[in-house]
């Protein structure tokens, strides 16, 4: 029997818009849009950006839209977002909005969820061309798989810079077009159904929230709860809950049948963001509560 619904999907926002924009509407133009739930999130954008965003709604691009009254941070944005999803929904999708995600995108990371022989998957996150950790990065293992080495010309661009992409808002064809001139989004996103049947499991050090589905029931387990808040604006909430999770016996993976294009870093980039400051702030904060929680672990 077919599922009536496939995931909620929480998108946050801050400013940068044409980022969002390209976002919602790869979301909005992928086959299985009619079976999620769509949240977006602002994290207090500038006014102009939040009437785009209330368009949305009213247009039903998305489902809802959730307008913070001040920058909450990116953990306290997915945390409200879960609060909007339906319970009707068992899993839900936190996609960054910078992201850019490929037909049937959700159908196909919920169904590494329905396979029996994967009991404790908690989360699993798909293959993308840029991520803070080498783990899902696309153009290495498709590359490897397709024979080329590695010193070979990359498939898949890493980064096109701001001024190049924001030209080109509401126009998500010619995006693409300039992303992948050869049309070789299409291919990454189908890999091959010889690569697909394998799904590699990864530890939590070695994925990256940029596109991640969870099981619902994680966020119910009293043990380990939504995202931390104190990690503010954000930066190793991801890492912290994997953490968490993996206490309790369960497990994050990566699907090798769904790619997306990470454009990377887009809000911590722009103004007002000293990010290596942020980062080797709450760096110190998560190794604070590694600890913590390694010594509950012990007195049980």
């Amino acid at each position: 029997m077919e599922e009536k619904n496939i995931a909620g999907v929480v998108v946050v926002s801050m400013n940068m818009r044409v980022y969002t924009d390209f976002c919602i509407d790869s979301i909005n133009k992928s086959p299985d849009r009619k079976k999620c739930h769509v949240v977006l999130v602002d994290n207090n954008s500038l006014p102009r950006s939040k009437e785009a965003y209330q368009t949305m709604e009213d247009k039903g691009l998305v489902d809802k839209v959730v307008f913070l009254k001040s920058n909450k941070g990116y953990a306290a944005a997915c945390n409200e977002g879960i609060r909007h999803i339906p319970e009707t929904y068992s899993h839900i999708a936190f996609v960054h909005n910078d992201v850019i995600v490929t037909p049937n995108w959700a159908t196909k990371m919920k169904n590494h969820f329905l396979k029996d022989d994967i009991d404790e998957m908690a989360v699993i996150v798909p293959l993308t061309n840029y991520a803070n950790e080498s783990s899902s990065r696309i153009e290495k293992l498709y590359n490897k798989f397709i024979g080329k080495s590695e010193r070979d010309e990359e498939l898949v661009p890493i980064k096109i810079p701001n001024k190049t992409i924001k030209p080109l808002k509401n126009d998500l064809e010619k995006c693409l077009q300039l992303l992948y001139p050869e049309g070789l989004l299409e291919e990454a996103g189908k890999i091959t159904k010889e690569m697909c049947e394998v799904v590699t499991h990864f530890y939590m050090s070695e994925i990256s929230s940029y596109c991640m589905m969870f099981d619902r029931n994680i966020f119910n387990d009293p043990e380990i709860g939504y995202f931390d808040e104190e990690f503010w604006p954000r930066g190793w909430e991801d890492k912290y809950i994997f953490c968490k999770m993996q206490q309790k016996g369960y497990e994050c993976w990566i699907a090798f049948d769904t790619f997306v294009h990470h454009f990377g870093n887009v809000t911590t980039d722009g103004p007002g963001f000293l990010f290596p400051d942020i980062m080797k702030t709450n760096e110190k904060l998560f190794k604070e509560k590694y600890m913590a929680l390694e010594k509950s672990k012990e007195k049980k």
